[in-house]
């Protein structure tokens, strides 16, 4: 059913909503958070993003991102970085409101005017949501024009792990993994890794207090906050970080490494006291695709030595006389009791599907038009 022309009220926040026969959702008019979604399956529906613990008029002094925070949403530029010219924490597109273009079956065409002086004045920002027939899956689209220079940027999707269920983390080969130098925020943050930290496996992360933990499963380590970033080897095909939830349901981004180098992981499990925080923001990940300088704003990411140093581009450079797409999927499938975490996923050459396979040996064929990710 095509969505209204008015947005509705959902946790708080007028909505609008999209449904096809295998996905339902909601995207909020201010900021564009995408939020819940529900992937529905013969065994049961799966929603995986986050809600946040609270609702925007129950924070009236948060920043309008905090206040509506769920599920995923478009940062440009991505961080905070007032010094920049860009007061709002993750940019404009995550905080003000967006204005309906069309609809249709399947498909919802969102649009924003940059309205800030300075370096984003006169671009403007379009979103398209889509929906394919049979396809437990979210097809993002975003197109940038009338802005140059060089900016960063990213999806945030945040998932939420309910109580009593754990995931399984895996992503596709890296070349690049650290852990955030720190600190952030209002300094009420606890962190339980090493700050600055490199390693080579997800499964021995150097702890602040000496040894190694995981990053395998998650949650892992109640009352912190911790950021580390991905960075994606080279591959023929799409990168991608999958979530396995013991419910037996898998969550996966898909990605062009060539547009979104990195991931961040933000490990949000009541570590943060400050408001609107209050150490209830627990059992939440950001799986979030970027190009960026870990979770820093555009002045770090700007600076950053990793392009020349390990080759990963933490901004890109846009043109006011070329419009940038950026293309995004994330998508669900019900998994067998054994599934594990996602090991590999076969992309199909000559048609849209692809299969998950878990390391517990068993596989699944997913219904996916895996290409629409590659813009190049």
């Amino acid at each position: 059913m095509p969505p209204s022309p008015h947005p509705t009220l959902h946790h708080g926040e007028p909505s609008w909503p999209l449904a096809n026969d295998c996905v339902s959702l909601r995207v909020t008019a201010r900021g564009g958070h995408v939020a819940p979604v529900e992937f529905r399956f013969p065994s049961d529906v799966f929603s995986p993003y986050s809600l946040a613990p609270w609702q925007p008029a129950d924070e009236p002094a948060a920043p309008p991102i905090l206040q509506v925070l769920r599920g995923d949403f478009f940062c440009f530029p991505f961080g905070a970085d007032a010094a920049a010219g860009h007061p709002h924490i993750h940019g404009e597109p995550a905080n003000q409101p967006w204005r309906l273009i069309d609809t249709s079956p399947g498909s919802l065409h969102l649009a924003l005017d940059f309205s800030f002086s300075g370096p984003l004045a006169g671009g403007r920002l379009e979103k398209r949501l889509l929906l394919r027939p049979g396809h437990a899956a979210l097809y993002q689209e975003h197109r940038i024009s009338g802005v140059s220079g060089d900016f960063n940027y990213g999806h945030h999707p945040i998932l939420h792990i309910p109580e009593g269920v754990q995931a399984e983390l895996r992503t596709s080969p890296l070349r690049f993994a650290g852990v955030y130098t720190y600190p952030r925020g209002d300094g009420t943050e606890r962190n339980a890794l090493a700050r600055g930290a490199r390693f080579a496996s997800l499964d021995a992360v150097p702890l602040a207090r000496g040894g190694t933990t995981s990053l395998l499963r998650y949650p892992a380590r109640p009352g912190h906050e911790d950021i580390v970033m991905l960075s994606a080897a080279a591959s023929s095909g799409p990168s991608w970080t999958a979530l396995t939830y013991s419910t037996g349901f898998v969550w996966v981004s898909l990605r062009d490494a060539a547009d979104f180098p990195s991931t961040l992981l933000w490990m949000s499990d009541g570590g943060r006291d400050g408001a609107p925080w209050r150490g209830r923001h627990t059992r939440r990940i950001g799986v979030e695709d970027v190009c960026s300088h870990f979770c820093d704003g555009l002045g770090a990411s700007r600076a950053s030595e990793l392009p020349a140093r390990e080759g990963i581009a933490t901004t890109r450079r846009f043109s006011a006389d070329a419009p940038t797409t950026l293309r995004h999927v994330q998508f669900a499938a019900a998994v067998p009791p054994d599934f594990g975490g996602v090991a590999q996923i076969d992309f199909h050459e000559h048609e849209p599907r692809v299969t998950l396979h878990g390391d517990g040996g068993a596989s699944v064929a997913v219904a996916l038009d895996w290409r629409f990710c590659q813009t190049s």
